[in-house]
Formats: structure tokens, sequence, C-alpha cells
């Protein structure tokens, strides 16, 4: 499960961007885990944006285990973006 606080426990440690993997649809297990992950993931957004983080550092992707091209990809855009956005702002408040 997603929890909002371990989301922004992440940006608060350190990360400069969070990736939350859920399985497509009804390939899932946990039926309705992915629209609970995407509700939580969006409404986490927000409060990056509304707090100067920059919503863009969190996102989520519907793909599965064995999709290792999928994931590769997503990581490696993630990284582009980051290379734009540069580091976690909020280290430099923390120091």
């Amino acid at each position: 499960m997603t929890k909002d606080i371990h989301l922004l426990k992440a940006f608060e440690a350190g990360a400069d961007a969070v990736l939350v993997l859920v399985c497509p649809g009804k390939s899932c297990r946990h039926a309705e885990g992915g629209l609970r992950a995407k509700k939580r993931v969006d409404y986490v957004k927000t409060i990056l944006d509304a707090i100067g983080l920059d919503g863009r550092r969190l996102n989520i992707f519907n793909t599965t285990a064995k999709d290792k091209g999928s994931i590769a990809e997503i990581i490696r855009n993630t990284i582009q973006d980051l290379q734009t956005m540069g580091p976690n702002p909020a280290l430099n408040r923390l120091n």
C-alpha cells in the first residue's frame, strides 16, 4: 500500500524523485490498489507543488516486473527530467 506519508518522507530524506510502479488494471491481484495509489500520488503531487518541491518529481506508472525494458525506460526518462529540475531543493533547506 502506498501511503501519503511514505511518499513525503522520501523527499524529506533527500530523494530527488520517487517512482511508484503499479500493475496494470485488471492484471493486478489487488483490484483497486493501482487506482488508490494513483489518487494518493496525485494528492501528494499537489502538496509537493504547494511547498515548492515540484510535483513532477513524483510519478506513477503501470508496468509489470516482466517488462524490464519499460522499467528501464521509465528510469532513464526520470533521470533526464531530473537533469533539468536539479536536485531536491529541500536538501538546501535542511542543511
